[in-house]
């Protein structure tokens, strides 16, 4: 499974578990709700191991809203579908998370290391010309 399905998985169920335990009144359900939107979008930083540290953590947390819904009774049981999508997402990202592509290649991030060359080379890196600076330089 691709990784911006399965954060807007994630996304869905913990805002959704936030929105339905809010309307609900079950504040564990909040809280459990605002951890599991954190882990997901703390998903957007890690890669390998952490991915499914961070999926099975939020297994577990999917799995506690669960219980949460259960034991609420009455109309708690809309907290299962956000749950269940808790648990989806994070198995999924469990299961495949270590295996998604990273960021590979320099690109724009080497821009800064070349501007403190033009630095030590006594160039204005903001002009767009090199000129170097001139004698009257007090070092």
């Amino acid at each position: 499974m691709r990784r911006p399905i399965v954060l807007a998985i994630l996304a869905t169920g913990a805002l959704g578990l936030v929105i339905g335990a809010n309307l609900l009144g079950a504040g564990g359900g909040v809280a459990l709700g605002w951890a599991a939107a954190a882990g997901a979008f703390l998903m957007l930083m890690l890669r390998g191991p952490g991915l499914r540290a961070m999926g099975i953590l939020l297994v577990l947390l999917g799995l506690g809203a669960g219980v949460l819904a259960v034991l609420t009774g009455g109309t708690g049981w809309f907290l299962l579908a956000p749950a269940a999508l808790l648990v989806l997402g994070g198995g999924a990202a469990a299961r495949w998370g270590p295996g998604w592509p990273t960021r590979t290649g320099s690109g724009p991030r080497d821009a800064p290391r070349d501007q403190w060359k033009q630095f030590d080379a006594g160039e204005d890196p903001t002009s767009g010309d090199t000129d170097v600076v001139p004698d009257d330089d007090p070092r």
